[in-house]
């Protein structure tokens, strides 16, 4: 397993397009730090990390694409059974390709935040005044503080993993569609499906499918923060849902994704 991460790392290392995927994700983080959106409390609420709806989507279609570009590698040069031919199991090869993207969208997201946050940073200014001020210490010193910290790491890493989910279904996706283009490119078109069947879902009243599509990766970005951080609703059983839906996505597509490839392998 040691040797397929370390392999994988070397080719992400040297591969020059993915240099400036570091620039283009605090540059997107700035670019919608830029949004009109009041922070209203400091205490109960995440609205300094809350990204508008926009970026959301924008973060599921990169994590798509980006799985699609990485994984899509190895069938380009057609490198698989070489890899395998030296000892490599199919399990390793398989789940540590899946984990190093899945390290890079994690990275990438907080690259991205990292961005947000430093543009929107003026506007904590008034708030730690105001509190200095009425209650003589600064904000940062209160115990709400603390809950807020935790807060954002449980709404990061719900993040997080809805970006995991993508990563996950395109990187079974890839073991079908067996190309680096295609596979791309499939990534874009299951965000567009899963917007425009959420919509379909709305305009003619599928309750069920309107239930469904709630917890697809996009739907749950989207919508974290109107639903959850805005109302304190995060650490409660409904948000924590989010998770569950993410994880069975996770195992589910990495099941399918898994058997095909060694259907593949085992019949070549």
């Amino acid at each position: 397993m040691n040797r397929v991460i370390s392999a994988e790392l070397y080719k992400i290392r040297h591969c020059k397009p993915l240099w400036f995927l570091p620039l283009l994700f605090y540059g997107a983080g700035l670019l919608y730090s830029s949004y009109h959106h009041n922070i209203y409390n400091l205490y109960n609420g995440l609205e300094l990390f809350a990204l508008p709806s926009l970026a959301y989507q924008y973060l599921s279609v990169s994590s798509a694409m980006l799985t699609g570009y990485i994984i899509g590698m190895d069938f380009s040069f057609r490198t698989i059974q070489n890899t395998l031919s030296v000892g490599v199991s199919r399990r390793s090869y398989y789940f540590s390709r899946m984990g190093v993207v899945m390290f890079l969208t994690a990275i990438l997201y907080m690259i991205s935040m990292l961005g947000f946050v430093c543009g929107r940073l003026p506007l904590l200014q008034p708030l730690f005044r105001d509190d200095f001020q009425v209650n003589g210490t600064l904000a940062g010193n209160r115990p709400e503080m603390e809950l807020f910290w935790v807060k954002l790491a449980v709404c990061s890493a719900v993040v997080i993993l809805q970006m995991w989910a993508y990563v996950s279904i395109l990187n079974a996706a890839c073991y079908f569609i067996k190309k680096q283009l295609p596979s791309m490119v499939a990534g874009l078109v299951l965000i567009i499906m899963e917007l425009i069947l959420r919509q379909v879902s709305n305009q003619y009243d599928l309750a069920f499918l309107r239930y469904l599509f709630d917890f697809t990766p996009v739907r749950v970005l989207q919508h974290i923060f109107d639903l959850y951080v805005i109302r304190d609703g995060l650490l409660t059983f409904g948000f924590l849902k989010f998770i569950l839906s993410a994880l069975v996505i996770m195992i589910a597509s990495s099941a399918v994704g898994f058997c095909r490839f060694r259907y593949d392998t085992g019949n070549s």
